[in-house]
């Protein structure tokens, strides 16, 4: 049986109609936005019984700090655990190892899929750290990152030359060189580094996890 948990990291208003999504326009979130409707309409059709996980990113703005869509519908009537996440990082949010435990523990959850925004930042860093703590634990759990349901902005699926990419890598910046893809070096975008960091720390990515197996085996 695919006996699996949920974690939707920041799926909220600001990244894709707020402040943050201000800072850097309308076109640079389009592939957040479309994975923000694809985790909505997943919880839609997901069984209550799977535990799911949400994280927020204390906004002080309540628009900006509100979850996208349907998604606080959905976790005030499944009454799913939010949790706040004051950094990048899952690990300093107050009620994650809470959570962890229930599910490993008493639930018997083997595996735990993690989805949300974005790629390159929150999803990269939780994800290794969630390997990293609970590496050693009894029974513990595979950490599967399912790239169908994460997302970060367009400038960062934009393949680089390794000095663009170092640059990008030092301060977050979107300088390109223009030579890029004539200079006959290899390339990779920030989300490819990201997806490789995570491979080597332990963390399974998946393009997409087989969601309609856990209905099936949730629901026979």
């Amino acid at each position: 049986m695919d006996n699996v948990a949920l974690i939707l990291i920041d799926i909220q208003k600001s990244f894709v109609y707020g402040q943050w999504k201000k800072y850097f326009g309308d076109s640079d979130v389009v592939k957040i936005k479309s994975t923000f409707d694809r985790c909505a309409s997943l919880l839609q059709d997901l069984s209550p019984q799977i535990p799911v996980l949400l994280t927020r990113v204390p906004f002080y703005n309540p628009d900006d700090f509100d979850f996208y869509g349907t998604i606080g519908e959905f976790a005030s009537e499944r009454h799913y655990t939010s949790i706040i996440k004051p950094c990048n990082d899952i690990m300093d949010a107050e009620g994650i190892h809470e959570w962890i435990q229930d599910v490993v523990l008493k639930k018997k959850i083997s595996t735990i899929i993690i989805g949300g925004c974005v790629t390159t930042s929150c999803i990269r860093v939780s994800s290794i750290s969630l390997v990293k703590h609970y590496n050693n634990i009894p029974n513990r759990p595979t950490f599967v990152v399912d790239l169908s349901l994460c997302a970060a902005r367009v400038q960062n699926y934009v393949l680089r030359c390794p000095m663009c990419m170092d640059m990008y890598l030092q301060d977050g910046c979107n300088y390109l060189c223009g030579h890029c893809e004539s200079s006959g070096l290899p390339l990779e975008s920030p989300v490819d580094r990201a997806v490789s960091d995570m491979k080597k720390s332990g963390v399974m990515v998946v393009d997409s996890h087989n969601w309609q197996s856990v209905q099936k085996n949730v629901t026979e």
